[in-house]
């Protein structure tokens, strides 16, 4: 969305760069674009995408070429959304990526890729902790809960193992 003093000196940089500047088909209003409304007008477009949630490194350099990387690897089946956010470690560029793909193996490959380029993923497809994103190093966590929960009876598999283990023995 531009302001239209904007148009002209935007629409010079995206033809530099080969891509395309297009009219919005309706005019939706500015609250239809806070952070999660990007999956519901991604979900409307196709019924079968999915998303990440996705956090950049600070670095803004670096951090544009994670997007470029991410996009040349996977092209048009991952579709970046990127806001900024503070965080005590400065403006931090986040992402919540529209995937065009329910494929659990596609899902793992991007969500692998982005691991090794330094991208923190946040896998709201998983209730398996350490898949959320939210906790890397779940050893304490796992020994704390062996302590506390001996049995097992509380919230099995939420720790150990994967949530897409069932899926893809199923296959």
């Amino acid at each position: 969305m531009l302001d239209r003093g904007s148009v002209a000196r935007v629409a010079e940089r995206v033809r530099q760069f080969g891509g395309v500047l297009a009219e919005w088909p309706s005019k939706p209003a500015i609250t239809e674009f806070p952070f999660a409304h990007t999956v519901l007008w991604t979900k409307k477009f196709d019924p079968s995408s999915t998303w990440l949630q996705t956090r950049f490194t600070s670095d803004r350099r670096i951090a544009l070429e994670q997007v470029h990387r991410l996009q040349a690897r996977f092209g048009g089946c991952v579709v970046n959304h990127i806001e900024f956010i503070r965080t005590p470690d400065g403006l931090n560029p986040s992402g919540l990526p529209a995937l065009f793909t329910s494929d659990a193996r596609e899902i793992d490959a991007v969500i692998s890729f982005c691991e090794e380029i330094g991208v923190r993923v946040a896998n709201p497809h998983s209730y398996v902790v350490k898949e959320g994103g939210m906790v890397k190093d779940i050893a304490g966590v796992v020994a704390f809960k062996r302590t506390t929960d001996p049995f097992g009876l509380l919230n099995p598999g939420k720790l150990e193992g994967t949530f897409y283990e069932d899926k893809v023995e199923a296959r």
